[in-house]
């Protein structure tokens, strides 16, 4: 990088209670509501799959009925994993994809997605609110709508992005499950609308 470059003050002027100066924009995400355990413990889970993938299992783990299978089984690392990976390489050929794997890096999709991730989180919360999904909702609901969305992507649905909102679910699921948040055992589902 050039030392001579300038900062961006690009967007809408804030100042905060304190005097402190910040420059916003609508679209550039908010990796702070990312909750920063399921976050943690995404990133060490993901670390070995990014250090030891072959060419085969770039491709078992973007496979479609192993996203289905792995999101059943509840291992959302190997989903989200996958999600990352076919967001950018699921037009690709076979023969594309094992000619791109020599540069291949799962850390660099896995941060492509976490940048759509935090507009997702920053969506959410002009419209419902920061942090709306700490507020009561159940973890059967968080995993339905996931496993939703997970399908509408596979079936290459388009009328919203549903890898990242299928992955904004497992993320919260996650948090509240390393949380020690769970559903009682006889909650059942309700008219509920979730995301």
């Amino acid at each position: 990088m050039d030392k001579d470059y300038e900062i961006k003050m690009d967007g809408e002027f804030h100042q905060f209670e304190g005097g402190g100066i910040r420059y916003t924009k609508d679209g550039k995400g908010r990796f702070d509501l990312i909750p920063s355990n399921a976050l943690a413990y995404l990133v060490r889970a993901i670390e070995p799959i990014c250090n030891t993938c072959t060419a085969t299992q770039i491709f078992e783990l973007m496979d479609a009925p192993n996203l289905l299978v792995n999101y059943a089984n509840r291992d959302f690392v190997r989903v989200i994993t996958g999600i990352s990976i076919r967001m950018v390489y699921n037009d690709l050929s076979d023969s594309e994809v094992y000619e791109k794997y020599p540069t291949f890096s799962i850390w660099k999709l896995f941060v492509s997605m976490l940048k759509e991730l935090a507009v997702h989180y920053q969506k959410g919360a002009a419209k419902y609110g920061e942090n709306n999904w700490r507020k009561g909702i159940p973890q059967w609901s968080f995993e339905d709508s996931g496993f939703r969305h997970l399908c509408q992507y596979i079936n290459g649905e388009t009328d919203e992005p549903h890898h990242i909102s299928s992955i904004w679910n497992m993320m919260c699921w996650l948090s509240n499950d390393l949380n020690g948040i769970h559903d009682e055992p006889n909650s059942t589902s309700s008219d509920v609308n979730s995301n």
